[in-house]
């Protein structure tokens, strides 16, 4: 039911805000840096995962999640199918017919890479070499950091839109506990700097 939904709210928002119009703003140079770049994120998503974690924590709570679910008090079992991630919950809709090789992190960050483009934040592109050691696996550390950089980045553009900033964080703290900080500074940002009302964090979908 989770994975169903995730994929709803992506699509809903895809078309509701017509996202899609974006990108015929785009050159012929954008375009080719577009494709460049994919191929590079593409071949090295390709190697194999050097990761140690990959098959030692991802593919078996990947792979239980899909064949079983969430089960309540499965850690009392094995402790490290309860440490699954909702970055994992989101991967395992898709491992069994159209990412088998668990190579999802290689999309997103192509996504990252539209994203830069797109906004013209070219200081972001530096990221994207780091971050390509992390595209072997479905690791929930690449989308932490690329969504944070992307909430970081619309803060320091003064996005108005306060709930979906909110939302996105809690969304990133949801994957990764670790990163409590970012709904704390998306809610600082919001009622001190933009001087939003509380009722508006709450997004409209």
């Amino acid at each position: 039911m989770c994975r169903n939904y995730y994929r709803f709210i992506g699509d809903d928002l895809f078309f509701k805000d017509k996202l899609y119009l974006e990108f015929y703003g785009l050159s012929k140079k954008d375009y080719s840096l577009i494709s460049i770049v994919s191929l590079i994120i593409l071949f090295c998503g390709s190697f194999y995962p050097y990761i140690l974690d990959h098959f030692g924590y991802y593919v078996p709570t990947i792979k239980w999640l899909t064949e079983f679910g969430i089960i309540k008090g499965i850690s009392n079992l094995d402790l490290t199918l309860g440490q699954m991630s909702v970055w994992h919950i989101f991967q395992s809709g898709f491992s069994n017919f159209s990412d088998p090789f668990l190579r999802i992190n290689s999309i997103l960050l192509i996504i990252y890479t539209l994203y830069i483009i797109e906004k013209k934040s070219w200081i972001q592109l530096c990221f994207v070499p780091v971050l390509l050691l992390f595209s072997q696996s479905p690791s929930p550390d690449l989308p932490v950091i690329i969504f944070s950089l992307i909430i970081l980045n619309e803060i320091v553009k003064e996005n108005k839109n306060t709930s979906l900033l909110f939302a996105f964080s809690v969304f990133v703290f949801s994957i990764k506990p670790t990163m409590i900080w970012l709904p704390i500074l998306s809610f600082l940002y919001s009622i001190f700097i933009i001087k939003s009302n509380i009722k508006n964090l709450t997004p409209e979908l």
